[in-house]
């Protein structure tokens, strides 16, 4: 199962180092003899991805055994499990998993050979010998634990010819796959399909295999950068994270979302590849194929990557398929089906549910006859799944056997459609249904975005008010949801993003508003550090309660830079699937106090950074300034029949201008009424991810504008602001950070305190006053003639305030105007 054609060529692209297909025989060689002398017939496989992962599952290959994957972040009690169940003599691990297997390993009913992964080794670099193909094809190659959506796993054991009618399927009837293309490997190899899609066919077509370190945004991206890959394998998931990433930006522009509804109406591949060059490139400009499996792919999601020029193929399976049952074809995608049946097996739909028989199909459960029996019947594989087929073969799956909700009434309820049906809702991001007590229940995740700076009680009541009621009208009396629940955590799922239904009830019992109430205060040492970390990095109030993604929308990079702080500080490792599990902040915090090895923070020194000496050179102030803002003044007077009040209590000297923000043309609005000797010396704080083009950066420099890049520290960001106000010029700051969703003020941040506190300059609180209506976000034409009002109150004074209070001050004074 190795092309080996060209050993020269590249096999494994790693993160440190490049394996071409001699060295990958030559390490397939040195594992192998791990198993001499070994009686027994398996060896486990407990480490993370890496290509001493791919050498070790090959070289117990090439040695006569069959091999067991295990999951790396598998518990103590299914790692002891799994080892009893099955017996492996031997396991390879790495240091992710060392500890894991010691505690373990006591616990076994006989003895095992432990092999490190990452031991030091001596290769041969001379002759690579050749690789031995399995003689008998129809003997165990793998057995694969199923991650179980019920909680009870079992091992399927799958056969070189099962292995093998999926790898002929994708590479040579149907050709997706081939020896010139570079493959992302990227899921954990433990389950069959990134086992078989990111390694097996791979090395079976003679492909290179480009490893990522991780699946957070940073690794991907240089990944993508450094390579030239063709195709990648995810789960919905990952897709979905791509997509809101991408989505944002194409949404955030009138013009680009008018291209892309204008390109996905052409529907040429051809087209939007050209226009949407800048994403395509932002992939590394070869990748073609984004395939999906594991669960189902969102439709948006498919359809949009596809609307981008990507070939987005969806497949259906099992692990008892290995895996596959059914795949999209090359230029024949459909929306919300995951294509037809793999070359050579039958697919059938008997009783609503999908049955199937082919070479593809297990060999059984590991030493578990009976159940075996139970899915396999007469050679068909009952998958449990509900379905239909079209005429031209292609599937639709509409559910879940086993989760088919029978009422005492004896009715049937698909929980799956329901599900659809309240996802359809623009206010819900991932919903559950489930019977529990006596009744339909409903387990709902909010967009996070929308309730961004909504307390849980506001959550409830719009759910209860609307959502809820929205949902019942539309649904017969007996589908009718009768309780629910709001969380701020992801639902429970499976790593390849499979419902776990039996872990709903519980989670139902522990709604968003027990947690929220739950951490109220938390005065730990590495809450406090986190807090400061996190507040640095998004420029706003932390609470213990605050899940990073529900209330404080830390985006990918900034979980990147949280979890790269945290391992720094503490040595506490996370990834950023283990990071979004935390209900809050002060669980963080909790783990990191349990699980820290050392702890070197020290908090930031306000006085000594904005002190620093350093060159900066502020933005020069053009005429057109001036007649840009002064025009526009007369113009907005006509067209919303704007007014300002209090210019007076804008101080001489330098001083903080502090604005709610409303609108796009606050900024506009506030300095059309500053004179204009003042106006010359008033600077402007931009984020770089607005001052994107060359021209807009020539621009910035000609009209007062300070552009600061988070991404690379708020230091340099609040350096820069310092010096414009240490040569006596004033700094128009919004505290908020970003537009209101609703009108009303939002959280402060304490940027603008910080700085007035430590170079002792005044604050001026800005009231802005219908903006919103005239404006409202989302709105694409502006609401003419409805009344703006600029109120300059007077200056705030830092030194009878901390930066806490500074920052509460300044947001109260500006609240009472805006809603009074």
């Amino acid at each position: 199962m190795i092309n080996t054609q060209d050993i020269n060529k590249p096999a494994i692209i790693g993160a440190e180092k490049t394996y071409n297909y001699g060295d990958l025989l030559r390490n397939i060689e040195y594992y192998s003899q791990f198993g001499q002398n070994l009686q027994t017939e398996r060896v486990a496989i407990f480490a993370k991805n890496s290509a001493d992962w791919v050498f070790a599952f090959y070289g117990a290959w090439n040695a006569g055994f069959t091999v067991v994957p295990i999951d790396f972040l598998a518990s103590e009690e299914d790692l002891e499990y799994i080892l009893n169940d099955c017996k492996p003599g031997m396991i390879f691990y790495d240091e992710t998993t060392r500890e894991k297997l010691e505690q373990v390993e006591s616990n076994l009913s006989y003895d095992i050979k432990t092999v490190d992964l990452l031991a030091p080794k001596n290769i041969n670099g001379q002759d690579s010998p050749e690789w031995k193909a399995p003689e008998k094809k129809d003997e165990t190659a793998v057995i694969i634990y199923t991650s179980g959506t019920t909680g009870s796993p079992k091992g399927v054991e799958l056969s070189f010819n099962n292995l093998r009618a999926n790898i002929i399927a994708v590479s040579e009837k149907v050709p997706i796959y081939s020896g010139n293309q570079q493959i992302l490997m990227l899921l954990p190899l433990h389950h069959i399909f990134p086992l078989a899609g990111s390694m097996l066919i791979p090395l079976y077509t003679g492909a290179t295999i480009v490893e990522s370190p991780s699946m957070q945004s940073t690794d991907l991206l240089k990944t993508f950068g450094d390579n030239k890959i063709d195709l990648m394998i995810g789960v919905p998931k990952l897709y979905k994270l791509l997509y809101q990433s991408i989505s944002d930006k194409v949404n955030q522009k009138f013009i680009l979302r008018a291209v892309f509804r204008i390109v996905k109406l052409i529907g040429s591949k051809k087209v939007a590849k050209k226009v949407f060059k800048k994403v395509h490139d932002r992939f590394g400009g070869n990748l073609t194929y984004l395939i999906s499996g594991g669960a189902a792919l969102d439709p948006k999601v498919g359809k949009f990557f596809h609307s981008l020029g990507f070939e987005v193929l969806e497949g259906y399976g099992m692990t008892e398929a290995a895996p596959m049952i059914t795949f999209t074809r090359p230029g024949k995608f459909k929306v919300s089906s995951p294509g037809q049946a793999l070359p050579d097996l039958e697919m059938r739909i008997k009783d609503d549910e999908i049955i199937a028989r082919g070479p593809n199909i297990m060999r059984g459960y590991f030493n578990r006859p009976e159940e075996t029996a139970e899915v396999i019947k007469d050679g068909w594989l009952h998958t449990g799944d509900l379905g239909r087929v079209d005429k031209k073969g292609f599937l639709n799956i509409t559910g879940r056997k086993k989760e088919i909700i029978v009422l005492p009434s004896g009715k049937n309820i698909n929980p799956v459609l329901l599900e659809q049906k309240l996802e359809q809702h623009e206010s819900i991001a991932e919903a559950a249904i489930f019977f529990h007590k006596g009744f339909l229940h409903a387990l709902i995740v909010p967009d996070m975005e929308q309730f961004a700076n909504t307390d849980a009680a506001e959550i409830n009541l719009k759910f209860r008010k609307e959502v809820l009621p929205w949902f019942n009208q539309q649904v017969t009396s007996y589908k009718r949801v009768m309780k629910f629940a709001i969380t701020a955590e992801e639902l429970p799922r499976t790593r390849l993003g499979k419902l776990q239904r039996f872990k709903l009830p519980e989670l139902f019992e522990n709604p968003v508003e027990s947690r929220i109430t739950a951490d109220k205060q938390d005065d730990s040492e590495e809450f406090t550090v986190i807090k400061t970390f996190i507040e640095q990095q998004v420029d706003m109030n932390v609470a213990p309660d605050h899940h990073i993604e529900f209330d404080i929308a830390l985006d990918s990079l900034d979980k990147l830079s949280l979890i790269d702080f945290i391992d720094r500080n503490f040595g506490v490792k996370l990834d950023e699937e283990k990071l979004l599990r935390f209900p809050s902040i002060s669980k963080i915090a909790e783990h990191v106090r349990e699980n820290k090895i050392f702890h070197k923070f020290e908090m930031p020194d306000w006085s000594a950074i904005i002190r620093e000496r350093v060159h900066i050179k502020l933005p020069k102030s053009w005429f057109s300034q001036i007649l840009l803002f002064k025009g526009l003044k007369y113009l907005f007077k006509v067209l919303f029949r704007i007014k300002s009040n209090g210019k007076e209590n804008i101080p001489d000297g330098p001083a903080i201008i502090a604005p709610n923000h409303q609108s796009y043309l606050d900024a506009v609005f506030i300095s059309a009424f500053i004179k204009n000797r003042e106006l010359r010396r008033t600077f402007f704080y931009a984020k770089r991810k607005h001052i994107k083009t060359k021209f807009m950066n020539f621009l910035a420099g000609k009209h007062n504008v300070i552009v600061v890049d988070l991404d690379q520290g708020i230091k340099e960001s609040i350096q820069k602001l310092a010096e414009a106000l240490k040569q006596d010029n004033k700094v128009v700051i919004f505290p908020e950070g970003t537009r209101t969703k609703n009108g009303k003020v939002g959280d402060f941040k304490k940027t603008f305190a910080i700085l007035s506190k430590e170079l002792d300059v005044p604050v001026v609180p800005v009231a802005i006053k219908g903006a919103y209506n005239a404006l409202p976000t989302g709105k694409k034409l502006p609401r003419l003639f409805t009344r703006i009002q600029v109120t300059y109150m007077p200056p705030v004074y830092p030194e009878k305030h901390d930066f806490d209070t500074l920052t509460d001050t300044v947001k109260e004074n500006i609240r009472e105007v805006v809603c009074h």
